[in-house]
């Protein structure tokens, strides 16, 4: 197995966000991300540009995105690197959770969400704002808050909804947790 650093991944995931936000396909921004060190591991024969997109490939895959949709392109890059995806990734957690697009699983994830004036809308009229949003792919990013008063002593809890053409993500802000529909 390859040592990846860490920090590395995580800052890709970071920059991966703020693609996210702006409506960009994240899923092909990665892979192209990815065939482009591959290039220049190709014309260079610098071994460095393989493990940065080793780096981006371990991203890639904690964000949700499965190595199946190019197997091909990956089992080459593993390949070169000398390893295999089963013992590079086989053990790795990936905090993005997987949900079906229901009121129900939803509700789960938001939790407690009691009656005020200072919630972005009433739980009932959130759940259908998001499935709507996401089977009519509203492409943008959707801010819900929980207790939206600056002055307040109670905590404001906060989601972000970010419709994509190719997916679309729930993102509890605290928890920092991050849910695809499937």
């Amino acid at each position: 197995m390859i040592e990846v650093n860490r920090k590395d991944v995580e800052a890709v995931k970071l920059a991966m966000k703020a693609v996210m936000r702006q409506g960009i396909p994240v899923n092909e921004t990665m892979v192209g991300a990815i065939d482009f060190l591959y290039d220049g591991y190709r014309w260079s024969e610098d071994r460095r540009y393989l493990l940065g997109a080793l780096t981006t490939l371990q991203a890639y895959l904690e964000l949700g995105y499965k190595y199946e949709d190019y197997r091909e392109k990956f089992d080459r890059l593993m390949k070169d690197l000398g390893t295999y995806r089963e013992l590079q990734f086989g053990g790795l957690h990936f905090p993005l959770a997987v949900i079906p697009l229901s009121k129900t699983r939803i509700k789960s994830v938001i939790g407690t969400w009691n009656a005020s004036k200072y919630h972005t809308m009433p739980v009932a009229d959130m759940l259908e704002d998001i499935i709507c949003k996401v089977k009519n792919k509203e492409v943008g990013r959707y801010e819900y808050h929980s207790n939206y008063q600056p002055d307040s002593r109670k905590p404001d809890r906060v989601f972000e909804l970010m419709v994509g053409e190719d997916a679309s993500y729930f993102y509890d802000v605290q928890r920092d947790q991050y849910y695809m529909f499937m």
